[in-house]
């Protein structure tokens, strides 16, 4: 008969190998259901050529090139602030102030992705459409500010983190030696928290490119390749929110699954490299 605790270890040893089998199965399901998809174009048309339905080509090259932009340039942004505020926080720890400006990053964390995105629409987009040459607004400068400010709060939370994790006695070291508080931030505290502020940079990096409702709602959702950041365009898994409500049996539909997929190793990669910056880390 199983005691308590064997019943414990057994449920979480089970739910462990229930999670481990769907990592590895989820992977094989969307490319058993992008085969038709992969039959019908070559690996080449669907990674460099344009999307073009008409002529079946179902190319994602503008799709995954307006990811890689949103990703990159809301993460460039996002990490200069988001590393400011981690050292005010820091540097004003004790005070009031440090202490309200984390209590508002935490809040912001809290925001869904949607409230980020009907922001968007409803101040930013018509800023956008007045005051520069974009026609609708909708475009992908609206979508990376907004992106910027979504990944946030996770950038701000690992920079702390890591800011947190380094032992008293090297600052009371360094201050005894002489230094500054300023100088102890530039060539102890920003040196020692290398890695984890490098975790951040992929979270963010992460978090940026998965993200659904504001590449949705801001972006525009065009087919064209990205040549300016006025213009609209179409991200990844806003191609997914799109094409899902569509006929179930078309090779437009099997596309879904690829772009899954696609999405589906780049978060394996990203994870993957914190799992080894964590071990270098130790």
């Amino acid at each position: 008969m199983f005691s308590k605790q064997q019943f414990i270890d057994n449920t979480i040893r089970g739910c462990s190998y229930l999670v481990i089998l769907t990592v590895i199965l989820l992977p094989l399901m969307l490319f058993y259901y992008s085969i038709p998809l992969l039959k019908a174009n070559s690996l080449y048309q669907l990674l460099f050529c344009d999307w073009r339905p008409d002529e079946k080509i179902y190319g994602l090259v503008a799709f995954s090139t307006t990811t890689i932009i949103l990703g990159v340039t809301s993460t460039v942004i996002s990490f200069f602030f988001g590393l400011s505020i981690a050292l005010f926080i820091n540097f004003h720890k004790k005070k009031l102030m440090g202490i309200w400006i984390k209590r508002i990053v935490v809040l912001m964390s809290g925001f869904p992705t949607v409230a980020y995105g009907f922001v968007g629409v409803i101040i930013l987009v018509p800023f956008i459409r007045r005051y520069t040459s974009s026609p609708t607004g909708y475009s992908l400068l609206g979508t990376i500010l907004m992106l910027s400010i979504l990944i946030l709060p996770t950038i701000v939370f690992y920079i702390d983190q890591s800011f947190n994790a380094l032992p008293d006695a090297f600052k009371k070291a360094s201050l005894s030696l002489g230094a500054t508080k300023e100088q102890f931030y530039v060539y102890v505290l920003l040196p020692q928290s290398a890695k984890g502020i490098v975790t951040a940079l992929i979270l963010g990096f992460a978090r940026a490119i998965s993200d659904t409702m504001l590449a949705l709602m801001i972006s525009g959702n065009s087919f064209r390749f990205p040549t300016s950041v006025l213009e609209s365009s179409r991200a990844l898994t806003a191609h997914i929110a799109l094409v899902l409500p569509g006929e179930f049996d078309g090779i437009e539909f099997k596309s879904i699954f690829f772009v899954a997929l696609i999405l589906f190793i780049f978060i394996l990669i990203f994870n993957l490299l914190i799992q080894y910056i964590n071990r270098c880390r130790a």
